[in-house]
């Protein structure tokens, strides 16, 4: 789902697109030129020609049902694993394997949210962090990317999610726990 984003996303952009934001099956790439003029688009919809495109799109990340986290994210991938994926019949089934043993792991947070420079790599390092929790944050941190673990009431992100995390007052947060591994 991520390699399908980031493909389509750069199509879009290389055909002539200022911005583009691809979501295919919750996995996000997201692509802008701030150094692109933008007045005359949003001109045409806004009424306001003198009025910039904003240079990131405000995403928001399900952390558990009825609960998700803004972002801001101008040009990157973006994806969240969840632990247990939906199944038909209403219950939830693991879905993620150790590559070490082949079996699926069933004692995994809640979920795992990276931001990375294309989506593919973001939705495979989500698995990183799942698995290795406080490691995996750092790990994530260490290669550049942005990462954040859910565990039911407790978030906790490393340092360079912090940049992402929309906590103006529109978002409707006012206030987070976190921490840094």
């Amino acid at each position: 789902k991520g390699l399908a984003a980031d493909l389509v996303a750069e199509d879009l952009f290389n055909a002539g697109a200022l911005a583009v934001l691809i979501n295919v099956g919750g996995d996000l790439r997201a692509i802008s030129d701030a150094d692109e003029p933008s007045a005359d688009l949003l001109g045409s919809f806004a009424g306001d020609s003198s009025r910039e495109l904003e240079a990131a799109w405000r995403v928001h990340v399900e952390l558990a049902p009825n609960s998700s986290l803004p972002l801001l994210v101008a040009d990157g991938g973006v994806a969240t694993s969840n632990s247990v994926s939906a199944h038909p019949n209403g219950s939830g089934m693991p879905h993620v394997l150790d590559p070490a043993t082949g079996r699926f792991v069933d004692d995994l947070p809640a979920s795992a949210t990276v931001v990375a420079p294309e989506a593919w790599r973001a939705e495979a390092w989500t698995k990183v962090v799942l698995k290795n929790r406080r490691s995996g944050l750092q790990r994530a941190e260490d290669e550049g990317f942005a990462a954040l673990l859910c565990d039911g009431s407790a978030i906790e992100v490393n340092a360079a999610m912090a940049s992402y995390l929309d906590l103006s007052p529109q978002s409707g947060l006012s206030t987070m726990g976190s921490g840094r591994p």
